[in-house]
């Protein structure tokens, strides 16, 4: 048995103060407040008052720490992953850029090998994120635009097939040829059909919606901006209630005011908030190249030479801090929703993760009054953190 004690549990509504969780090989056990006294049996954690909070789950992540999540590599991905775990991300979806068959289907096998045997001091892969291939080439961030290419259902269907398990969700631009008949696809599949890096139109978007897109890659970023004549894919998203928004809370790729309206709009039960990282994260090299394009990082921004930002350089943990600050209002508890329970939830998996009653997996991260991670516990097991 494994206990934290002398922490503050958050739960979905608030924080328990003075309490412990208890932990019996990778579930939690039980959970309590110090005047109902402490469980003596195993080891026990002090956490001097500290948060104890779901481990972060990130749905939209391409590298950290020196190593890219789209490699052939399975090293890349278990180095990556142990970095990530730093953070107090325990879970999270390899995403994948547009590349061409080959490359993907080579990279898909890597976190196929990963996600049977995971690394022991890794966060968890829970499959892959697929950002395209069938992206609008007019707004490709810094996707290669040579691997974009028209909507292959074929193609889709043999990824899909080749292990049910792997392929979570997938990005799409509603305005290519076909794009209903994919969003069907990937339903019937149980992958998440998301909507990004897109001009459609307000009407062509809530076509999607309604034959089945419920998901939206990094909000604001990677498609046409809204105009009140010409209102675009943001305006369709934000007005469907059950649309689930992601955003990139880094401070650089949005202003604390998207924040506010997308939080307005879906509350903080659809809001995910996601990292979109890059290799270069986490890491001490300034620079690099993605999609044949050289990247600098200056400060918390990854640019191209044509200013355009390449992604985040900022592991979840920065991203809840930026949001508790910009979100006061709505208080702790909720914001930690964005982080964990909410992505629990769309990739089915609400009651083992995101959660800390007993019986749930025991995945779980300690925050300082700062939000910084001091402690991290993946799947039973205390991991040291550095520094």
């Amino acid at each position: 048995m494994y206990t934290i004690v002398r922490c503050r549990l958050a739960t979905r509504t608030r924080l328990v103060s003075d309490s412990w969780i208890s932990i019996t090989g990778s579930r939690i056990s039980a959970t309590g407040t110090m005047k109902q006294g402490v469980p003596e049996d195993g080891e026990v954690y002090d956490a001097g008052g500290g948060i104890v909070a779901p481990g972060f789950i990130d749905m939209h992540i391409h590298g950290y720490g020196g190593r890219s999540f789209d490699s052939e590599d399975e090293a890349d991905l278990r180095a990556g992953s142990v970095a990530l775990a730093q953070h107090g991300v325990t879970s999270f979806l390899a995403t994948l850029p547009a590349l061409s068959r080959r490359r993907t289907e080579a990279a898909l096998e890597a976190i196929r090998r990963v996600m049977i045997a995971p690394e022991p001091d890794g966060a968890r892969i829970l499959g892959a994120h697929l950002e395209g291939p069938y992206l609008g080439p007019e707004r490709p961030g810094a996707q290669d635009t040579s691997a974009i290419r028209p909507i292959d259902l074929a193609e889709v269907r043999d990824w899909l097939q080749y292990d049910s398990r792997l392929v979570r969700m997938m990005t799409f631009a509603p305005e290519l040829a076909g794009s209903d008949d994919l969003i069907r696809l990937l339903s019937r599949y149980g992958v998440i059909p998301a909507i990004g890096h897109t001009v459609a139109s307000y009407e062509r978007t809530m076509a999607a919606i309604d034959a089945g897109a419920w998901y939206c890659i990094h909000t604001f970023n990677g498609m046409k901006p809204f105009h009140h004549r010409d209102p675009g894919p943001i305006a369709a998203v934000l007005s469907r209630e059950h649309v689930h928004c992601e955003i990139i809370a880094d401070g650089v790729h949005n202003h604390i005011g998207a924040l506010r309206l997308l939080v307005r709009a879906k509350g903080c039960d659809r809001t995910l908030l996601v990292s979109d990282a890059i290799a270069l994260a986490g890491s001490e090299q300034a620079s690099g190249t993605i999609a044949r394009s050289k990247v600098e990082v200056r400060g918390d921004a990854a640019q191209l030479g044509n200013g355009t930002l390449a992604g985040g350089v900022r592991a979840l943990d920065h991203g809840l801090r930026v949001a508790v600050q910009a979100l006061e209002e709505e208080g702790l508890p909720k914001v930690l929703r964005t982080v964990s329970q909410n992505q629990a939830r769309v990739l089915g998996h609400e009651n083992q993760l995101g959660g800390l009653a007993p019986g749930m997996a025991a995945d779980l991260v300690v925050l300082d009054r700062g939000l910084k991670v001091r402690h991290v516990v993946l799947r039973g097991r205390p991991v040291h953190i550095e520094g």
